[in-house]
């Protein structure tokens, strides 16, 4: 059993991809314009440039903070590498800040102490798992002086405690993944979200290699220096394609509905787990997009093998940041607690469209068995 599959609306990404493929132009162009123009009416933004990953947009956003070289970023030790790589790429340092029991996400407790330790100009805030925690609004409303990046790549569709859409915050630059295992799958891609339309326009330069025109506008004007272009800062090769925006437009439509399946999973999961103190199942509220499915045991290593000789495919999401050779220098042993401790008990099981539930009824059996105090 697997911990993700992807599902398409195959039929309906079909007749896309052919319009696509026979109108001549795969690249980036109006396909790519209408699905911002809809994730934007979605979420309730207004600016958003669709990319080739969330690690583009992660990387576009620490580039428009404008910071010094060797600046602080507050960021979380539990996410995907990138998140933290991107501080690296621009020539930042990550402090890494605790992150607290409940939900996995920032400790606003510690978030203070190394903002005040390291005076950090800025924050990376990940919303681990899809579930948008309280700690967020609270530390984001506490923090006005710093500059806020959030890493929605688990959370497309989620709402903030207010009962907007996550990605509609002026005050903040958002970044969607929209990578096949995701909420809402392609095959690889995401969106950056900024409050401004001058930040969009330089976002959407950075992600063509700094050109101030894109190719699509050139080819099809009728300017006699169409061909004619400047490039006034050096950017990336992280521009969306039309290939990938279409299958995106098809399954945002099915966005919401898809939400609610996980959401179901998960509360099939909580039902079962429910009296086995043994088992610690990470909180998902109505308002989150449940990308993981996360447990915390005391014998994480000893269920994966009991899982795996059942035909169950579990995850660990994810290792703390700081094991990994190339952050090592920023972190002292100890400075993050619960992270240290809790990244050898969690766990994440099988969550996507496809499960039934007798699959979550088995998958649950089987973590009950071998769960131990």
């Amino acid at each position: 059993m697997q911990l993700f599959r992807p599902t398409f609306e195959i039929d309906e990404c079909l007749a896309s991809l052919r319009r696509i493929l026979e109108s001549g132009w795969t690249g980036t162009g109006p396909e790519c314009k209408q699905f911002e123009e809809e994730w934007n009416g979605f979420i309730g933004s207004k600016y958003s440039l669709f990319l080739n990953s969330a690690t583009a947009a992660l990387h576009i956003a620490i580039r428009l903070l404008n910071l010094p070289k060797q600046s602080k970023i507050l960021t979380t030790p539990l996410t995907f590498v990138s998140t933290n790589a991107v501080i690296l790429y621009e020539g930042h340092e990550p402090v890494f800040v605790d992150v607290n029991e409940e939900d996995l996400s920032l400790c606003s407790a510690d978030f203070a102490n190394k903002k005040k330790q390291s005076d950090a100009k800025a924050a990376i805030w990940v919303h681990y798992g899809g579930q948008i925690s309280p700690h967020f609004y609270s530390t984001l409303n506490a923090n006005k002086d710093l500059q806020f990046i959030e890493d929605c790549a688990h959370a497309s569709g989620a709402y903030y405690e207010d009962g907007s859409r996550v990605g509609s915050k002026t005050n903040t630059i958002s970044c969607f993944s929209y990578h096949s295992v995701k909420n809402l799958p392609t095959f690889d891609s995401g969106m950056l979200c900024c409050p401004s339309a001058s930040m969009l326009e330089r976002a959407r330069r950075l992600s063509w290699m700094g050109i101030d025109k894109d190719t699509y506008s050139r080819t099809n004007s009728n300017d006699l220096y169409k061909w004619y272009y400047q490039v006034s800062e050096l950017g990336w090769k992280y521009n969306g394609n039309d290939i990938a925006a279409c299958i995106a437009r098809v399954q945002l439509k099915f966005l919401d509905r898809d939400n609610e399946i996980r959401r179901r999973h998960f509360y099939s999961y909580k039902r079962n787990f429910d009296g086995y103190p043994q088992i610690t199942l990470l909180p998902h509220l109505n308002s989150s997009a449940p990308h993981l499915i996360v447990i915390r045991v005391k014998n994480r290593d000893e269920l994966i093998m009991a899982l795996k000789k059942r035909g169950i495919s579990p995850g660990v999401h994810y290792l703390p940041n700081f094991e990994f050779p190339v952050f090592q220098k920023y972190y002292q042993k100890g400075s993050c607690p619960n992270a240290e401790r809790i990244s050898n008990e969690i766990l994440s099981l099988p969550n996507h469209l496809k499960l039934t539930q007798s699959d979550i009824d088995f998958v649950s059996e089987v973590v009950i068995q071998h769960a131990k105090t």
